[in-house]
C-alpha cells in the first residue's frame, strides 16, 4: 500500500506524488465536473438526502460559494459532502469533538459556533462565525441548512441568507 511506503519506504516523495495523481484522476473522472447529485439514480427516501440535494441545487442556481450546515453530530455535513458539491461546505457545530471528527471528511471545513437558543440566533451566530473566519463578505448569499437540532424546534431546513441583512429583510 502506498501510504505505508510514505512512512517507512525508500521512496516517500514518489509515493505521495503517485497518490496525488490517483486522487486528481478520481476527482476529474466525474462527468463534466458535475456534482454527484446528477449521477446518483437510486432514491433513499431519506429527508436528509433530500435536504442535501435541495441545498446543492439552491447553491448552484444562486451561484453561491458556501453551503453552511448547522450540525450537532456531523451527520448532515457528511451527507452533503458525499454529494461532492462545487461549493465549499462549512460545518457549524458547537462542540470541538464534532469539529475534530469532521476534519478528515472530504470537502468539509468545520468551525465552532456558539450554541443557540433560537433559530434567529443560530443564523446570526452562523453569519458571525463565517465572517470572522473570512469565508464570506457583506452582501454575499450563503445557503444555510440544518437537520434536526435539539431544542430549537427546527427540523430539516434550507435557507438562502444574504450576509449583512437583518432577518426581517431576508
Amino acid at each position: 500500500m502506498l501510504s505505508n511506503e510514505t512512512a517507512t519506504g525508500n521512496y516517500p516523495v514518489a509515493s505521495v506524488a503517485t497518490m496525488a495523481r490517483i486522487t486528481e484522476k478520481a476527482e476529474q473522472s466525474r462527468a463534466g465536473g458535475d456534482n454527484l447529485v446528477s449521477h446518483i439514480k437510486d432514491r433513499t427516501h431519506h429527508v436528509s438526502r433530500a435536504l442535501c440535494e435541495a441545498a446543492t441545487s439552491c447553491a448552484e442556481e444562486m451561484e453561491t460559494e458556501i453551503t453552511a450546515v448547522f450540525t450537532e453530530s456531523g451527520k448532515m455535513a457528511r451527507r452533503l459532502s458525499a454529494l461532492r458539491p462545487k461549493q465549499r461546505v462549512v460545518a457549524l457545530t458547537h462542540t470541538a469533538e464534532v469539529c475534530n471528527r469532521l476534519a478528515i471528511v472530504w470537502g468539509i471545513q468545520a468551525l465552532i459556533t456558539p450554541l443557540s437558543d433560537t433559530t434567529e440566533d443560530m443564523l446570526r451566530f452562523g453569519e458571525e462565525t463565517l465572517l470572522q473566519a473570512g469565508l464570506v463578505k457583506d452582501g454575499e448569499i450563503v445557503v444555510f441548512m440544518a437537520g434536526r437540532l435539539s431544542g430549537l424546534r427546527i427540523s430539516s431546513s434550507v435557507t438562502l441568507y444574504r450576509v449583512g441583512r437583518t432577518l426581517e429583510a431576508q
